[in-house]
């Protein structure tokens, strides 16, 4: 599954800066950094996730008690970009951020698609994909 996410958030189209896939608990699944082509820092991801998810929660909660029905995407305007909020499926969120001159439109439809497509895996609450070990200069041999 951990490829098929990979390729699903590299269809993002370049007018998003990056993309993190959490679920909604807040936990990062996955990220893209579209511009540099990896995967952005372990620990913005999870600042990212994190604050995504509790957003994104305070947002459900409002939609339902004004009786508004299911969120669909949450839309954060700032003066040095947007980020997009979209359900991907029952248990995962993907949040998308635009720089500042970036045209939403076409960045909207591209994150829609891969939000879909991400939805039809059907990601488990609480799954996690193994984060590659940071590299080091340092060989540290295994004892037993």
């Amino acid at each position: 599954m951990e490829q098929q996410i990979r390729q699903i958030l590299k269809k993002v189209t370049r007018r998003v800066q990056l993309v993190v896939l959490v679920d909604k608990n807040g936990l990062p699944i996955m990220s893209w950094d579209i511009q540099s082509k990896k995967m952005i820092d372990p620990s913005m991801e999870t600042v990212v996730a994190g604050i995504g998810a509790a957003v994104l929660s305070l947002a459900e909660s409002t939609a339902a008690i004004m009786d508004q029905g299911d969120l669909k995407e949450l839309i954060i305007k700032k003066e040095n970009g947007t980020i997009v909020l979209l359900n991907a499926g029952e248990n995962a969120v993907l949040v998308g951020v635009l720089p500042p001159k970036a045209g939403i439109d076409n960045a909207l439809v591209s994150l829609k698609i891969v939000a879909n497509q991400i939805a039809k895996l059907q990601i488990s609450p609480g799954q996690s994909i193994p984060k590659p070990e940071p590299s080091s200069d340092i060989f540290v041999p295994d004892i037993d």
